[in-house]
C-alpha cells in the first residue's frame, strides 16, 4: 500500500530526475534519449517507462537544469556544477562516518584489527545497514537510533542480521561486527544521523518506482481496471506509426501494457473511426525515396521544407531503409491494428445512435461542440490572442459520435467505480470539450470523464506497475548509491 501511495506521488519524479541526472553527470556529453534509457538499464538495472524519462527531461528543462538540441540532452553547466557539490558533500559525510568508525572501533577496545580487516568489517555493516533499508524502508532508521526500543538484532530482522555476520571472514571480524551492531547508535555523529535520513528517503524514492515482481504478483489477480479503451483516429496513427507526436511513446506504452496484461486493459475502435482513418489517409505526395541515397534523404531533411509526416518518414527511411511507406501502412491499416490487438467494437449502441431517429439529436451534439469552439474563440480574441479555424464538420461528426458512442455503452453509469469503457485521444481540444460537458450537465458531480489524453491515463495506470528490472536487489543497491541525490522531503 505505501508503495502504490509512493507511486502516485512527487517522489516518484524526483527520483527519476535525479537517475536522468546522474547518467548526464556521469556521461557528460549530449545524447539521445533512447541512448539514456540504454544507460539507466546498465548502471542501475532498471528500465523505466520511456513516456515518463520524457517527462522528467522536460521538467529539467523548465528548471533550466538541461539543454536540449538537436534531440539530445545534457546538463546546463549551473547544473553540472550543482551536482559537483552534491557529490563532495556526500564524499566527506562517507570520510567522516569512517572516521567516526575508527573512533567507536577505539572506544569498544577493538583496534587489534589491521587496516584491511577494518575496511572489510565497514564494508559489510553499511551493506547491513541498507539492506535493512530495503528490508524495512524508511521504518528502518528506527532501529539505529539511541532512543529507539526497537532495536535491529531483537526486533525482527535476525535473519538480515546473520546474513552479514556470516560474511565476515574471522571470528574477530564477526566479534567486531557483533559489537558494531549493537554500540553504533549509541555512538551517533551528525554525519551518521545524515546518512541514516538519507537512506530513509532514498530507499523510499527507489519504492516509488514500484513494488517488486513477486509483490505485484500477489495483488495482480485483483481487477483493478477491466477497461476497454475505445481509440480515438490519432490514436491509430500514433501506434501505426505513421505521424509524430508528443504522445506516441505514450500511446505505445499503453499498448504494450494491453497485450501484456500487466494492466488490465483492451484497445478497439470503433467503425466509423476506421472509415475517418482511412479518409485522411492520402500520402501520394510523399515521394517514396525508394531510390533515394543516403545523400539524398539527407539534403531532403536539411531543406527544412518537409512536414512533420514526411520528416519522421525520411528520418526512419535513414536509419532503416526497408521503412515502409505511409500508404503502404495506411493500406493494411486494419490488419496491422488486429496484429497489435486492437479490434473494431460492434455494438448495437453505435447502431442507435445513427439510426434516422437519433438524428436531431447528434445535430444538437454537433452545434454544442461548435458552440464550444466559439467560447474558445471569443476568450482567444478578449486575451488578443489569435482566434482558431473551426474544424471541419466531418471531423466534428466523428469525434461526437466517439464521445456519444462510449456514453451509449456506459448506459447511464457516470461513477469511476461503475465505468468500464473510456476513449483515449490526443486531441486536446476533443478531450476539454468532454470536460466542459461534464461541467455544464453534472455541477458539482463527480462524473467519470469521458476521454483520456495517453499520457495523463498512463499515470493514472503506472502506480500499479511492478517495476521494471530484472535484479531488484542489485536495482535497489545501485540506486540508493546515487552519489548526487539531494531528496526534497525531508524525514
Amino acid at each position: 500500500i505505501k508503495t502504490i501511495y509512493l507511486a502516485a506521488s512527487p517522489v516518484r519524479e524526483e527520483m527519476l530526475e535525479s537517475l536522468l541526472e546522474n547518467i548526464l553527470y556521469i556521461w557528460n556529453e549530449p545524447i539521445p534519449l533512447n541512448k539514456i534509457c540504454e544507460l539507466i538499464k546498465e548502471e542501475f538495472s532498471l528500465e523505466p517507462i520511456k513516456d515518463e524519462l520524457q517527462e522528467g527531461l522536460n521538467r529539467l528543462l523548465e528548471t533550466r537544469k538541461v539543454i536540449h538540441k538537436n534531440n539530445t540532452w545534457q546538463l546546463t553547466d549551473e547544473a553540472k556544477k550543482s551536482l559537483l557539490e552534491k557529490e563532495l558533500k556526500k564524499r566527506t559525510i562517507e570520510e567522516s562516518r569512517y572516521s567516526n568508525y575508527i573512533e567507536l572501533l577505539s572506544q569498544l577496545c577493538l583496534e587489534s584489527l589491521d587496516e584491511n580487516s577494518q575496511r572489510q568489517v565497514w564494508n559489510i555493516f553499511n551493506e547491513y545497514l541498507i539492506e535493512c533499508f530495503r528490508v524495512y524502508a524508511h521504518e528502518a532508521i528506527n532501529m539505529f537510533l539511541p532512543y529507539s526500543q526497537s532495536k535491529s538484532v531483537e526486533n525482527g530482522d535476525t535473519k538480515v542480521y546473520q546474513n552479514y555476520l556470516s560474511l565476515c571472514p574471522s571470528e574477530l571480524e564477526k566479534n567486531v561486527f557483533e559489537k558494531l551492531v549493537t554500540g553504533y547508535p549509541l555512538s551517533l555523529k551528525e554525519t551518521d544521523l545524515q546518512y541514516l535520513d538519507e537512506l530513509a528517503s532514498l530507499s523510499e524514492s527507489f519504492f516509488s518506482l514500484g513494488l517488486p515482481k513477486d509483490e505485484y504478483e500477489k495483488i495482480s489477480g485483483i481487477k483493478m481496471f477491466g477497461w476497454t479503451l475505445v481509440a480515438d483516429t490519432n490514436f491509430l496513427y500514433s501506434v501505426l506509426g505513421i505521424r509524430p507526436h508528443p504522445e506516441n511513446e505514450a500511446c505505445l506504452e499503453i499498448l504494450r501494457l494491453a497485450n501484456t496484461n500487466e494492466i488490465n486493459i483492451k484497445i478497439v475502435y470503433f467503425p466509423e473511426t476506421l472509415k475517418e482513418l482511412n479518409k485522411n489517409s492520402d500520402f501520394s505526395t510523399l515521394a517514396s525515396g525508394q531510390n533515394f541515397t543516403i545523400n539524398q534523404i539527407k539534403a531532403l531533411l536539411s531543406t527544412n521544407q518537409l512536414d512533420a509526416t514526411s520528416k519522421a518518414y525520411y528520418e526512419r527511411k535513414l536509419e532503416d531503409s526497408t521503412t515502409p511507406h505511409p500508404a503502404q501502412i495506411m493500406g493494411r491499416a486494419q490488419e496491422i491494428l488486429k496484429s497489435k490487438g486492437i479490434v473494431i467494437y460492434n455494438s448495437k449502441h453505435l447502431q442507435n445512435l445513427s439510426a434516422e431517429e437519433n438524428g436531431n439529436y447528434m445535430v444538437a451534439k454537433y452545434q454544442e461542440f461548435e458552440s464550444y469552439e466559439r467560447l474558445l474563440n471569443d476568450a482567444r480574441v478578449e486575451q488578443g490572442r489569435q482566434e482558431r479555424t473551426p474544424k471541419d464538420i466531418q471531423l466534428v461528426e466523428h469525434d461526437i459520435l466517439l464521445r456519444e458512442g462510449i456514453l451509449s455503452i456506459r448506459d447511464g453509469k457516470i461513477a469511476f467505480a461503475d465505468v468500464k469503457h473510456y476513449g483515449i485521444s490526443l486531441d486536446e481540444t476533443l478531450i476539454k470539450f468532454d470536460q466542459y460537458a461534464i461541467r455544464k450537465q453534472y455541477r458539482g458531480i463527480d462524473v467519470a470523464p469521458t476521454i483520456f489524453k495517453p499520457s495523463f491515463l498512463l499515470r493514472r495506470f503506472r502506480t500499479f506497475l511492478p517495476i521494471n528490472t530484472n535484479d531488484y536487489q542489485k536495482a535497489f543497491l545501485r540506486a540508493i548509491s546515487l552519489k548526487t541525490h539531494e531528496p526534497k522531503k525531508k524525514y
